[in-house]
């Protein structure tokens, strides 16, 4: 999920990248290949001082297993 998406288009992508930068050169996270943005340790602590350490639940369903009907 991109940042854009997540912020509900609250922020234009600029502000977005201008704001990542900031953090990027406080030692917040880091950016790699101009898109991808990583935490850094430190930004892994103010992550989980924000969000009191809890990490949500995975949004994707168990795999149903199926069994195959034989080919006829």
């Amino acid at each position: 999920m991109s940042l854009y998406s997540a912020l509900n288009g609250t922020y234009s992508l600029g502000e977005i990248r201008m704001a990542c930068e900031q953090m990027a050169e406080g030692d917040v996270m880091e950016i790699q290949n101009e898109i991808f943005v990583h935490p850094t340790p430190v930004g892994g602590e103010l992550i989980a001082a924000v969000t009191g350490g809890i990490v949500p639940p995975l949004a994707v369903p168990p795999l149903v297993h199926r069994t195959r009907e034989p080919f006829e």
